[in-house]
């Protein structure tokens, strides 16, 4: 990005850096239409490294700005009518912005162990990236852009909850230069040229006189040792906590053939204008018509409303679902894959959730119009008074 975009040249030079300038540009637009928060990290990155002097061509910075502007303005438009209340409301609220959400301990098996290996493998790299900064005062100096990139994101916390997920996206886009600090903390010091010709000078002077390996016989394997045995354990302590941080989330990662039939069924006859009540968004196709079908998952509301649904599941969903008019639909979708996000993350347990499935099952209100082994689907039925309205109608 920072080498290739929109940079002058002359003659042969001039074209290539227009051809280089292109590539850059629908790399660009491709990060622009396919995910709302990289762009605006992209941006962030630039104007830092701009404003530090890390990088002084402001083409990069520009274009890019004005490729976002121009997607969110035309086809991102709908999407940003609905969320753009929520987003001005979350800027500044950094407490809010990095709450988890509704509860904060896993309750799931193994859920809390997973949690707590994937914590300290997060605090572990962070770790090693401050102490590679403060070992390494060399790169601090000549790695300062990546330094600033990685610090770019920080800000995010003040812009944005992201559905209680802000703190793991600015964390992952910290790692590319925590991961490089970090592993610099694991290297031998880096120096200036002037230091490394002097170090050499001083090793090849002990060569010459043989002290060290006359007297102790391990003066080259020492330093071979230190270098490959020090890092080591760090990797290997690193791979380990990776595979439960990573692999003990199948249970939220993985969709049975069952739960994706069942809610492709849903979407392929609920009539456009309908409601989609569930738990979380944990589901396949949770997005897939969000342009003619309406979302809530409760679990994202306040939490005092939260906590009316759990007391009075049946009643409060229903009057939550109320007024939906026809020919649209409300409809209730619990599945396997809500149950299993809502106990890893701390939200309501097994046995609350299923009070609130049953809830809604005994109630007369609600009538199952899908179910297989993943789930079941519940239809809010028309209350006397939306029958009355429609007959009027």
């Amino acid at each position: 990005m920072l080498r290739r975009y929109g940079l002058s040249g002359e003659g042969d030079g001039r074209r290539g850096q227009a051809v280089w300038t292109a590539v850059v540009t629908l790399l660009v637009t491709a990060i622009v239409i396919s995910h709302q928060l990289t762009p605006g990290m992209l941006v962030v990155s630039l104007l830092a490294l701009w404003l530090l002097r890390r990088h002084r061509d402001w083409v990069p910075v520009v274009t890019t700005v004005v490729i976002f502007l121009a997607w969110c303005l035309t086809a991102a438009l709908p999407f940003l009518s609905a969320a753009l209340p929520d987003m001005i409301r979350a800027v500044g609220d950094v407490g809010g912005n990095v709450e988890t959400g509704y509860g904060t301990t896993p309750t799931g098996t193994g859920a809390v162990a997973t949690s707590w290996v994937a914590r300290l493998l997060s605090g572990s790299v962070l770790l090693l990236t401050a102490a590679g900064v403060w070992r390494q005062p060399v790169l601090r100096y000549r790695a300062m852009p990546l330094l600033v990139i990685t610090a770019a994101p920080l800000p995010m916390f003040a812009a944005s909850g992201y559905g209680s997920e802000m703190i793991f996206r600015v964390l992952m886009f910290m790692l590319p230069g925590a991961a490089f600090f970090g592993a610099a903390a694991l290297l031998p010091e880096v120096r200036t040229l002037a230091a490394a010709e002097a170090a050499a000078e001083t090793a090849a002077e002990v060569r010459r006189k043989g002290e060290v390996r006359a007297r102790h016989g391990f003066g080259l394997r020492t330093g071979f040792g230190v270098r490959v045995w020090g890092p080591l354990p760090v990797l290997l302590a690193g791979t380990l906590a990776f595979v439960p941080s990573y692999s003990g989330k199948d249970r939220i990662s993985y969709f049975p053939p069952q739960e994706v039939a069942l809610v492709r069924q849903l979407f392929d006859e609920a009539p456009e204008g309908s409601l989609v009540v569930a738990v979380n968004r944990n589901y396949p196709l949770a997005h897939a018509s969000y342009g003619s079908v309406d979302h809530y998952w409760f679990l994202e509301d306040d939490r005092r409303h939260v906590d009316e649904i759990v007391r009075d599941p049946a009643g409060t969903l229903a009057t939550d679902m109320a007024g939906v008019e026809r020919p649209a639909r409300a409809y209730f979708l619990f599945t396997q894959g809500q149950l299993a996000n809502s106990e890893m993350n701390g939200q309501l347990t097994g046995a609350q959730l299923d009070r609130v499935r049953e809830s809604v099952a005994a109630s007369p209100r609600f009538r199952p119009v899908a179910e297989n082994s993943a789930g079941v689907v519940y239809e809010l039925g028309q209350t006397e008074e939306d029958a009355a309205e429609g007959a009027e109608r």
